[in-house]
């Protein structure tokens, strides 16, 4: 087995979450050589005395660092990991993503079989209720995603690739893996997928903040730019239509009520609200294996309304990211 650092960022605001994770490693079929925790909650977490036995009794070096710092990001985190570890090999994993028992020495087959520098983690949301469905159907999707979480890395990778950036709050993941695509480094994909249980418990609110502060954070990155132009050409299409049929109006504006709207704008306002319908509601979400059974009969009318407003609030953010930059 090769020797592996694993490398956990933490910022919680109680222990109940990384004490999840660290009893689920005692059942692990293979353990890391050392654990690194990178914790910059504002209560330092409480590790459970068990696991520091256990790590003890299977001569795992347990490393917890503590930094009381405002707006320390997860690639920060990671990078102080990194600087710490010890092993040929670096494992990431985020608090509230759990592996199975045999996710490590699954993996680490796996390199062995390939010879790859990297498996690429692998991760599957978890819901516990309707609204929790709505908001996987509409974001994530029900098939595991790939994922930094859950992934096993050569050292060598981080020479050639660098680093994680460490002033956003999220989105430096798959920035750097954009960037080892560009480098084309030898790669497999893991058989093993991990459980990601942070759609516990939130509204579609936090859903709409969440998204507005992550892609606001990150919209300065490489990887967001065909994202953005893709928003912004929509909309300036979406206008451009509205703006060529308004002519009309100002045609008739003498013969109409001021709020009229010619039956050409409105057919094709319709057909762009039937299209976006049919994409945003039905196509993407089977695209990521959410069933035509939840879909119908109403539940693409949800999804949609979710993802119209998601799509509304990654707009403002690349909006203003675009003004105060």
């Amino acid at each position: 087995m090769k020797s592996v650092s694993l490398i956990i960022p933490c910022k919680e605001k109680s222990s109940d979450g990384i004490c999840k994770l660290l009893k689920s490693m005692t059942s692990w079929t293979a353990h890391p050589f050392e654990i690194i925790i990178i914790d910059s909650s504002e209560t330092q977490v409480q590790i459970p005395e068990i696991f520091i036995s256990f790590c003890k009794t299977r001569n795992i070096v347990f490393n917890h660092l503590y930094f009381q710092k405002k707006n320390f990001y997860p690639g920060h985190s990671r990078n102080i990991g990194l600087s710490h570890a010890n092993s040929a090999y670096i494992a990431f994993l985020d608090v509230k993503t759990t592996p199975s028992n045999i996710w490590l020495s699954e993996s680490l087959k796996l390199i062995n079989k390939t010879n790859s520098l990297i498996v690429w983690g692998s991760t599957f949301y978890e819901t516990n209720n309707k609204k929790e469905e709505i908001i996987r159907a509409a974001t994530f999707g029900n098939l595991p995603i790939k994922t930094l979480p859950g992934s096993i890395i050569h050292r060598d990778v981080f020479i050639k690739c660098g680093n994680f950036i460490e002033k956003v709050r999220a989105g430096e993941d798959a920035d750097w893996m954009k960037r080892c695509e560009l480098y084309d480094i030898n790669f497999a994909n893991a058989n093993e997928s991990c459980n990601y249980s942070g759609l516990a418990g939130m509204s579609y609110l936090d859903v709409l903040k969440k998204w507005y502060r992550n892609y606001l954070s990150a919209s300065f990155l490489p990887y967001i730019s065909p994202h953005k132009d893709l928003y912004f050409y929509s909309i300036s299409a979406i206008l451009i239509v509205i703006a060529y049929n308004w002519n009309w109006f100002w045609l008739d504006w003498r013969l109409q009520d001021t709020f009229y709207l010619p039956n050409i704008t409105k057919i094709s306002i319709l057909i762009i609200l039937l299209i976006y319908i049919f994409l945003r509601g039905i196509y993407i979400p089977r695209k990521k294996g959410v069933e035509w059974s939840f879909l119908a009969p109403l539940n693409f009318i949800r999804i949609t309304i979710l993802s119209a407003s998601i799509d509304f609030v990654k707009a403002l953010a690349f909006l203003k990211s675009k003004i105060t930059r």
